[in-house]
């Protein structure tokens, strides 16, 4: 198309210049007199622009400013189209394009139907006109305008002008003018794709629907029809390439192709709905369910539906591209490089993707066709991975390895599209040996090279693991609740069996190599371990594949480890010594390393979860996994908090797996005394007095099963048990995490629990063992759970802790025993039963023999004695072990409490009465980290849910906390205590203490309710003691609000009237004494650092304040009381805008910019101003001014949150306004009346102010379309109670308008905005909805014109 008509001269007056002021602006010098002088008439632009052209390589920068401000100005599309057609300066030519698009996109509603045609028509012109220009992104660029301008028309074209424009692209992809133009036609394609795609789409200010509508539109009319152009494209040129023995221009042409196939087979077409996906039978010959897995690699399942077929399947286009990369590959095998080549990657590509093909593309044939497909394409892509120790050893002596990960890729989609044994059979017809045999072999390989290598960089084996290993994942999910034979065939069974056994001698191989490695980057640790954990959930299922081999497997290893470490112990002597003596396992290596590998693996084993939505159905849950390689690259720095202990004690912190052996240390010993505390309020010291106490035993019982407990005096390798730890781990989902518990869930051999959700044992260890409940101790998960066990009580004794349980050992055995308690600990039976109820008596007398083995009637409660002073062990002979005592807390402990049918059993053990009284009355456990006895307290209180007497559980409560408050109190009356307050020892006290009282606050139940109360009503007057003594210490200032918040938050509901006042009355004295003392307050003075600190603390503690006020408000919504709380004279709302009034001018804007902050505050003032509207137009000036003050700034804020709470404010407040006024009432009163400020300045009233500022907003600034519909509730009551104001501020907009055909067309959407779709004045549902659509409207047709002015 030729360009339009050009005069500049316009342009320059529009932008009231001048040639020579032009000049200036662009080039800094002023126009050359030959030019300046030609009369203004007979000029021709084209002279002096082409003039502007050659200058513009001198002062490029300042003719890029002029050439960006034309997308503001006022159609500038013909001074652009000159700028791209003529400019020799490349970045001009781009930026023209973006003011093309960005005037286009806002000015759209005014411009006629042949502008925007000319527009799109000049775009494909200009792209296909300057095909061989070098700049290439201007022409994407270009392409990219084109492909959006063209979709915000869409949905206005009619088909006939549609097949207009699509007639040039069809011209150039089929390559009559030449191959240039035909790999811009194919680009093109890709833009307009990429365009219509909802996840690559660009914003153009229209709501969702719009870019919905277009997206399924191309998909019914036009994608099929691109592909198809595509696929002819590339198939003219593929002769030329490959009868071609130097590169030709054809090849970017049939990778374009490629590429462009690929991204349309990527779209999310409309038949993959959830429906679709639920009504496929997963376990037919078709395709397996897709649905959410332990998968790290990506695989997009392609479902366009049946009207492909004839294109994807028919038309013999699998076979094209496999004759094609074949015939390719054959010819420059010598060529090394070739396979990273762009059309060999894109060609293995999109062969990946075919393997993805399902759903009704294929004939309802019971799989034929869709087998046949998949037969064809493995034929060819086999070769890409077979032989796999040939290929390993080619990519060792540098080839690429890529054609090896995407055959891995290929074989990971097939296994997503088919059942097992589908999957299996695909090879045999090829093969000797069956597919599941093969991927067995070839993850073997990888394995072996991955392990030989021991690399701590990713290399091709590392992301070959992880993808074979996701294929095995999707393989063996559904053996999850299905029986095992059902699903996998027998050889598949014993691929995985061998695989398995193949995996354990590696990673015992590997534990032993890294049995001493002393790495000083902790956080590369940690990161390490948690990939290795990432990689156990996915052996779990692998061995539950197989596991009548996997278990006796797993049996037989850890117990030659185990059996060798005590030999050891038993033996004594040198470190030498001792290795020698372990002679069976020299190919191992040392046992220690193999006892702490087998303790990880174990972890994984044996129980599996599944989710119950509360009617009784269940599902099996597969859980989202992080890759290997995202965790090794997770080197987070993990933060220190410095809390006043390390003022009086030193605490020595082991990491590593273990310790060196020259250096010969033993581990802490704390098992041998019993420290009895008595608190002296005096000094704020402890008395200690000793008791000689043995090591903690089980008393004169002992588990059925046997125990050993072999005991030296000697220091063995910790080497040894570095296997056995994996091990356990394995067998019971053991994963590093967090000291908080904040981590990912893992699935495991043995179990599959995450947190909210049922653990059941594996329907698979269900089936494949058959014993009575009279032979339950010989059960193979029995025989391995109680060796662990047992192992594991040999903890108790301080000789074996010193020389066998290192840390980290510790922690394995924590984490096992967390997850097995949780699966086979007393399990409750019943509702296992229901969900996974196969029909088979034997095989629900083998799980009923399974659990009930360790049920409340047998093993259990004693396993559950063993468990707790296991807990003890690592809560006070491990110091500084913040990781083994946070599992120990966050995780075990608090397992433990949460399961009803535990904790009843749980309170009745001496061993857990011995926890509670050291933690309420010794010394031993504040050495703890703070935040760990919080979680301890937690924990303590929680336990009371299993003392039946309501009594009873209250005076447990009393004796357990009742030592904490009575310090508290003693210590707070002391009439010296100001001078010794600052002391290390007191401030660590008085810190723990709130931490503890914490813990138990935030425990609160019906049960221990009462107890609790007056627990925090005997500290009242203490707590504000104490606020006014550490007023400047932060830390404990912000301890002490966080307590009283978990306290008010747990008991307001249930308080009665009286109750309800005296805690009201405590809070307002808690917030005027912070008030009063400006704590928090800032010096301007403070150095960057320490202002940045206590921006920090003054922080947190307005966030603790809000939080209280916002606990403080629940008791108008939730009252259990039996009367009224106004019958005291108490009024919930004053008392909140009260603390408002007081908090609010300590929050400063810079601290709204704390996000938690800042959406606490306007979560809790929108709670206050939608609620109790009335009470805030009580409030004083100075309050009132504050509060719109935030608001204001809310209105403005970049997080669309905070933005919708503010406006649902705004609404509240008018809305009221506006009924009350309608009933004769003031509504908001003076606070709606302009006024004179101290200064004489005119200031408008409240609902005046936000009219002007949500129309600015609405019209003119930068926000999410999604808050549209709330913007149109907060606008709708502002307008009826503002009339008139709204009358003018639409007449100046009118007035402003220079056109009178916008003035026009303005005014008429004014109009229509508050008078379409029948709107009324009412402000009831309904006419809001009305609102909505006529704002949305009203939006579309103004704010793009309405931005230029």
């Amino acid at each position: 198309m030729p360009a339009l008509p050009f005069r500049f001269s316009a342009f320059i007056k529009s932008r009231k210049t001048s040639i020579h002021y032009l000049h200036v602006k662009l080039f800094g010098k002023p126009l050359p007199l030959r030019i300046q002088y030609i009369p203004r008439f007979a000029m021709s632009w084209e002279m002096p622009w082409s003039h502007y052209c050659l200058e513009m390589h001198i002062n490029p920068g300042a003719s890029e400013a002029v050439i960006l401000s034309l997308g503001q100005s006022s159609q500038p599309y013909k001074t652009c189209q000159f700028i791209l057609e003529n400019s020799q300066v490349a970045t001009a030519r781009f930026q023209a394009a973006a003011a093309i698009r960005e005037a286009a996109i806002r000015e759209w509603g005014f411009l006629s139907a042949d502008d925007k045609k000319g527009l799109i028509s000049f775009c494909l012109c200009y792209v296909m006109q300057h095909t061989s220009s070098p700049d290439g992104y201007v022409q994407a660029k270009v392409s990219s305008v084109a492909t959006q301008l063209m979709k915000r028309g869409w949905l206005e074209f009619v088909p006939a002008e549609k097949e207009a424009l699509f007639y040039q692209v069809n011209q150039a992809i089929v390559g009559i003018h030449g191959i240039d133009v035909q790999f811009a036609g194919i680009k093109f394609l890709e833009s307009l794709v990429s365009e219509f795609s909802p996840s690559t789409s660009s914003a153009m200010g229209l709501p969702r629907e719009f870019h919905e509508q277009c997206r399924r539109s191309l998909e019914q009319d036009y994608l099929k029809t691109f592909y198809h152009w595509t696929q002819e494209a590339a198939s003219s040129v593929t002769n030329r390439i490959i009868e071609s023995d130097s590169v030709v221009p054809e090849v970017k042409v049939c990778s374009a192709a490629l590429d462009l196939m690929l991204q349309i087979l990527n779209w999310d077409f409309c038949s993959n709905t959830i429906e679709t996906k639920i009504n496929v039978n997963v376990f037919s010959a078709g395709v397996r369910q897709d649905g959410d897995s332990l998968k790290k690699s990506e695989c997009h399942l392609v479902q366009p539906g049946s009207d492909w077929r004839d294109v994807l399947i028919l038309s013999g286009h699998v076979g094209w591209l496999l004759s094609l990369y074949a015939a390719l590959r054959l010819k420059f095998s010598c060529e090394g490089y070739w396979l990273d080549c762009p059309i060999a990657v894109s060609a293995r590509k999109l062969l990946v993707q075919f393997c993805s093909l399902t759903g009704a593309v294929f004939l309802s044939d019971d799989g034929k066709m869709h087998e046949q497909h998949l037969l064809q394409l493995l034929s060819g892509i086999i070769e890409w991975v077979d032989p796999p120790d040939a290929i390993s050893k080619a990519i060792e002596n540098g080839k690429s390895d890529s054609e090896m990960l995407d055959g891995c890729r290929a074989l990971l989609a097939i296994a997503n599209v088919t059942t097992p044994y589908v999957f299996d059979g695909l090879l045999k017809s090829m093969r000797p040996i069956g597919t599941l045999t093969f991927l067995s072999m070839l993850m073997s390989e990888v394995i072996k090279v991955l392990m030989t290598s021991n690399t701590e960089e990713e290399t091709w084996s590392w992301e070959a693991r992880d993808v074979l290993l996701d294929t095995w994942t999707a393989i063996l999910t559904p053996i999850n609740t299905i029986n095992v034979n059902a699903l996998l065939p027998s050889e598949g069974i014993k691929a995985a069996a061998n695989l398995f056994g193949f995996i354990v001698e590696c990673e015992l191989r590997l534990a032993s190599a890294t049995a001493f490695n002393d790495e000083g980057d902790s956080d590369h640790l940690h990161a390490s371990v948690s990939a290795m954990d990432e990689r156990l959930s996915c052996y779990a299922l692998i061995a539950r594949a197989s596991v009548n081999v996997t278990i006796p497997l797993l049996i037989r290893v850890f117990s030659e480890r185990v059996g060798c470490l005590n030999q050891i112990e038993t033996k004594g002597g040198s470190l030498e010594t001792r290795n020698a003596s372990c002679v069976n396992f020299t190919r191992q290596g040392p046992v220690w390393g193999h006892v702490q590998w087998c303790f990880e693996l174990a972890t994984h084993v044996d129980n599996m979860t599944v989710f119950s939505d509360g009617n009784g159905y269940c599902s099996p849950v597969k859980k989202a996994k992080r890759s290997t390689g995202d965790a090794l690259r997770q080197k987070k720095r993990r933060s220190v908090r410095h809390w006043p202990e390390m003022h009086h004690v030193s605490i020595i912190r082991r990491r590593g797996y273990c310790r060196l052996p020259e250096k010969e240390k033993k581990f802490p010993e704390r098992g041998t005394t019993s420290i009895k505390v008595h608190w002296n309020v005096e000094t704020g010291h402890q008395k200690t007095g000793e008791k000689q106490n043995g090591p903690l035993e089980c008393g004169n019982r002992s588990l059925e099963i046997g125990r050993q407990a072999e005991r030296s005096t000697g220091t063995v390798d910790h080497r040894i048990s570095d296997g056995g730890r994996w091990l356990l781990e394995k067998f019971s989902g053991k994963e590093k995490r967090s000291p908080k518990g904040n981590q990912s869930r893992k699935r495991s051999i043995g179990d599959n629990e995450g947190e909210g959700e049922l653990p059941l044992v594996p329907n698979t260890i269900q089936t494949q063992f058959v014993v009575n409940a009279v032979e339950a101790d010989k059960h193979p998960v029995v025989l391995l759970s109680s060796s662990i066990i047992k192992f594991a009580e040999q903890c108790l004794s301080p000789e074996m802790r010193a020389s066998v349980f290192s840390p980290r050992l510790m922690e394995s055995i924590i984490w096992f025993l967390a997850r097995w308690s949780r699966t086979y600990l007393m399990s409750s039976d019943g509702i296992g039963e229901k969900i996974l109820d196969s029909g088979h008596h034997h095989e629900h007398s083998s799980k009923k023999a399974l659990l009930c083995f360790f049920g409340e009637h047998n093993q259990g409660k004693l396993v559950l004695d063993i468990i707790v002073r296991i807990s003890f062990i690592a809560l006070t002979s491990y110091l500084g072990e913040k990781d083994l005592q946070g599992l120990t807390c966050y995780q075990l402990l608090h397992s433990l409490v949460q399961q009803k049918h535990i904790c009843v059993h749980l309170v009745t053990l001496n061993s857990w009465h011995e926890l509670a009284t050291a933690f309420s009355t010794e010394k031993t456990l504040l050495l703890l980290d703070t935040a760990h006895q919080r979680s301890l307290a937690q924990t303590l209180v929680r336990s009371a849910s299993g003392i039946r007497n309501s009594e009873a559980s209250s005076q447990y409560v009393r004796n357990l906390m009742g030592p904490i408050a009575t310090y508290i109190v003693e210590i707070s009356s002391k009439s010296n205590f100001k001078n010794i307050a600052q002391q290390p020892d007191i401030l660590l006290s008085v810190s723990c203490m709130l931490e503890r009282l914490r813990g138990a606050a935030s425990a609160s139940e019906p049960r221990t309710q009462k107890a609790i109360y007056d627990l925090g009503f005997s500290l009242m007057n203490p707590i504000l003691v104490l606020l006014e003594v550490y007023k400047h210490e932060s830390a404990v200032v912000y301890l002490l609000l966080k307590f009283v918040v978990d306290w008010v938050d747990g008991q307001i509901t249930y308080l009665e009237a009286q109750e309800t006042a005296a805690v009201v009355n405590f809070c307002t004295r808690l917030l005027q004494l912070y008030s009063s003392h400006n704590i928090g307050k800032i010096s301007l003075s403070l150095s960057s650092s320490l202002l940045s600190e206590a921006k920090t603390d003054k922080y947190r503690d307005l966030r603790a304040l809000l939080q209280l006020l916002s606990s403080l408000c629940s008791k108008d919504m939730i009252d259990f009381s039996s009367d009224s709380i106004e019958a005291q004279g108490t009024n919930i709302s004053q008392v909140v805008y009260f603390g408002l009034h007081m908090v609010t001018p300590l929050i400063s804007m810079d601290l709204l910019k704390y996000p938690k902050l800042c959406h606490d505050y306007f979560s809790l003032l929108t709670h206050m101003l939608e609620v109790y509207p009335e009470t805030f137009a009580q409030l004083n000036s100075e309050a009132f001014a504050h509060i719109l003050g935030t608001l204001d700034f809310g209105l403005h804020h970049q997080d669309a949150d905070v933005v919708s709470k503010c406006l649902r404010a705004l609404q509240a407040l008018a809305s009221y306004h506006y009924k009350e006024t309608g009933n004769g009432n003031i509504g908001l009163g003076a606070h709606t009346v302009g006024h004179k400020d101290l200064s004489g300045n005119v200031q408008e009233g409240l609902l005046s102010r936000f009219l002007r500022s949500m129309l600015q907003l609405l019209l003119f600034e930068d926000y999410s379309s999604d808050l549209i519909s709330v913007a149109a509730d907060a606008l709708l009551p502002l307008i009826l109670c503002e009339q008139g104001l709204y009358q003018r501020l639409g007449n100046e907009l009118i007035e402003r308008q220079p056109n009178a055909t916008l003035k026009s067309r303005l005014a008429n959407a004014l109009h229509t905005l508050t008078s379409a779709n029948q709107l009324s004045s009412s402000l009831d549902r309904i006419n809001y909805q009305r609102f909505r659509k006529n704002l949305n409207s009203f939006l579309v047709e103004v704010r793009g014109f309405l931005r230029t002015m």
